[in-house]
């Protein structure tokens, strides 16, 4: 009995210890190249009779966007472990177009969410410097959301418009964060990691309902890729 439970207080305390070796928090940041998949223009309905919308954009194009989080992991072997992040996301796009009335129009769509992936980490390499490669499901919840177009039908007068465009969103999205890059362990307990980072939307985020016969309302979807730096302290 002595001996049973002698061997159970070592097998705790090992498994405490690799408990903590494996556990690390960090920060985490990076700069994407934001998009929208279909944007003719954002929130407008497609005219299916026609195959094509008389508002299609002239041009279309990505922007970028910041991004900033906490991250925690566990790693259950030296090649193998799991992520979960908080982060603050920016997504969005810009646009131009033009009309009779109104002359060119600059356009700037910009939305920020909260967004929580869990994902899968594999590393290469050993004692915490290699290459890894992560993936997994995300939640996003959105924060904000703003659409502004500008015109400038002659030379003294611009006008500014906000299109109120949280209305036209839905308020949660649903997708995949997938990652790839090199880390490198500055110190025994500090690590510290550079790659590139790539967030796809799953699901319609477009929360506008066509009323007109013969026009189906477009599927939109948010997308980024884009650079990430992060920091992590292992326990």
């Amino acid at each position: 009995m002595k001996k049973l439970i002698l061997i159970t207080i070592v097998l705790i305390s090992f498994s405490m210890k690799t408990n903590a070796q494996g556990f690390y928090i960090g920060l985490q940041g990076g700069l994407h190249n934001v998009w929208l998949n279909n944007v003719n223009p954002l929130w407008s309905a497609v005219d299916t009779t026609r195959n094509k919308s008389k508002d299609k954009l002239s041009s279309v194009g990505n922007t970028f966007r910041g991004s900033f989080g906490m991250q925690a992991g566990y790693d259950f072997t030296k090649h193998f472990g799991i992520v979960a992040e908080l982060n603050y996301l920016g997504q969005g796009y810009s646009y131009q177009d033009s009309s009779i009335a109104k002359g060119l129009i600059n356009g700037q769509y910009s939305s920020n969410y909260i967004q929580i992936p869990l994902m899968v980490k594999l590393t290469s390499g050993k004692d915490g410097n290699g290459i890894f490669v992560m993936g997994g499901p995300n939640y996003s919840l959105l924060q904000t959301a703003t659409l502004t177009e500008s015109s400038n039908n002659n030379k003294f007068v611009t006008n500014t418009l906000d299109l109120l465009a949280k209305n036209y969103v839905l308020k949660q999205d649903i997708g995949i964060t997938a990652a790839i890059g090199i880390q490198f362990r500055a110190a025994e307990h500090f690590q510290f990691s550079f790659g590139f980072k790539g967030n796809f939307s799953l699901s319609d985020i477009n929360n506008l309902k066509s009323a007109t016969s013969n026009y189906s309302v477009p599927k939109v979807n948010n997308g980024s890729v884009g650079i990430n730096l992060g920091a992590a302290y292992h326990f």
